[in-house]
């Protein structure tokens, strides 16, 4: 008997018939996000920096919806990851440091979903493509993505996941689809691949920089190559994006895409004695942030200098594309729309890792910190060292604390931030999480500098 089955058009139009019921009657949008790991907003041209680092990102940023303020959860991957695709907070979320798995979500599914669920039960197709250990599959992060795509081993260059992308576009799904892209490359070991290794050297214009941000006496030649060949680094990923927008174009994808792009955490480089991340100091907390909306949408290129953090995006995207996401899900958003004219952000919660050995923590004084970042204010929070108040206006790299110059306005913004905490955490945490102690996992954290040195 011979088998009956719709040709392939018209099970196309079917999907985009019924997903076009949900989202009101217009076509379903496909959407791109892209994360690029350690990636500081202001090493970027776009943000002020004054090396030509991120031609292509900022080419693109200038074109799009440009956010001037956006500010991470947690310096370290996977806790920000999934505060990005949950819109919640890593105090909602137990996940507060790399090395940990997404029990609940894995294993019975239960709980605050992410993004790209949503999205597959809406009838996207779901793609990832990921560069690097703390977000592979043993992380259960991969919930919700019908192909998932990871290197072999703890990592790989930005080039060899463009290329994985652009086999897989080369065949795009015909209903409309999710694709995550994460690039790793500014994260350490910084090693840049020429031509791009070479591109930056030591002048006077480094040293000035790092010196008006508190790197003096400590500019080593250690601590020079490390922001020559982390610049390096980021022209590499910049590279990388523009190959992938470029073939989106090629393909005709580009126009009615929706395109984010960002990053999970910033780097140290130096500042506050600090090369890596996993702290809770502004060049580790602000991130850049552009979004592409649909021509359709008739949005104009603008920048947008209101605060916003890394949970908005989600919501972000959910109002203004009328995603097919449902009310139960949008209940669970902390985050708010950040192209909400009538709701703005005054602050954004950030808390520091949780992975550290008890040792070290005993010896270095440090255990839980947060801080309350405004654009005028910034309170940090500190279990044991001295808490902090920044005037974000005049000392944005936080060299001088004025806690004891405005008590007033400290104790204001430790009972907000107080309150802030209690807010977050009053209630049982949405995944249930467990520390993943498979052998191999540690030893791929501690070649990445996640367990031995301090940072995150």
């Amino acid at each position: 008997m011979r088998s009956w089955r719709l040709p392939r058009a018209v099970m196309v139009l079917s999907v985009f018939a019924l997903l076009s019921a949900c989202t009101g009657g217009s076509a379903p949008t496909s959407i791109v996000m892209i994360t690029i790991d350690t990636l500081r907003a202001d090493r970027m041209g776009s943000y002020g920096y004054f090396r030509d680092t991120s031609p292509q990102l900022d080419r693109f940023g200038a074109e799009n919806l440009f956010f001037t303020h956006a500010v991470t959860t947690m310096a370290t991957t996977l806790p920000a990851h999934v505060s990005l695709f949950s819109s919640r907070f890593p105090l909602q979320t137990g996940v507060t440091a790399n090395g940990k798995r997404l029990k609940r979500q894995r294993e019975s599914g239960s709980g605050v979903r992410l993004f790209q669920q949503m999205l597959q039960d809406a009838g996207y197709s779901t793609a990832a493509f990921v560069s690097a250990m703390p977000v592979q599959r043993h992380t259960g992060i991969d919930i919700g993505f019908d192909h998932f795509d990871q290197p072999e081993n703890r990592g790989r260059k930005g080039k060899l996941t463009t290329d994985a992308v652009l086999e897989w576009l080369a065949d795009p799904p015909a209903k409309p689809f999710y694709l995550w892209v994460h690039y790793f490359d500014p994260h350490s070991p910084y090693d840049p691949p020429e031509p791009f290794r070479s591109v930056f050297s030591t002048d006077d214009e480094l040293l000035d920089y790092l010196w008006d941000r508190g790197v003096r006496e400590e500019r080593s030649d250690e601590i020079l190559d490390v922001n020559n060949l982390y610049d390096g680094e980021v022209r590499s990923v910049d590279h990388e994006v523009g190959r992938l927008l470029d073939r989106l174009k090629d393909l005709g994808l580009y126009d009615e895409l929706a395109i984010t792009v960002t990053a999970d955490h910033g780097e140290g480089l130096g500042q506050h004695g600090r090369i890596g991340h996993g702290e809770i100091y502004n060049e580790q907390l602000f991130v850049p942030l552009m979004i592409k909306l649909p021509d359709s949408l008739g949005v104009a290129p603008r920048k947008i200098e209101r605060l916003v953090s890394i949970t908005d995006i989600l919501p972000t995207l959910v109002d203004t594309l009328e995603l097919p996401v449902p009310e139960e899900d949008r209940q669970r958003f902390s985050g708010m729309n950040a192209l909400d004219r009538k709701e703005r952000r005054r602050y954004a919660l950030a808390q520091r890792s949780s992975f550290r050995r008890l040792k070290a923590a005993k010896e270095r004084g440090t255990r839980e910190k947060f801080a309350l970042v405004g654009l005028d204010w910034k309170y940090t929070l500190a279990a044991v060292e001295d808490d902090r108040l920044h005037d974000m206006r005049t000392d944005r790299v936080e060299l001088f604390n004025q806690v004891s110059l405005e008590p007033e306005r400290a104790a204001d913004l430790r009972d907000r931030l107080l309150a802030e905490i209690a807010r977050y955490s009053g209630a049982e945490t949405d995944f249930e999480v467990i520390e993943e102690t498979a052998p191999e996992v540690l030893e791929e954290l501690k070649a990445l500098g996640y367990l031995g040195s301090g940072d995150e």
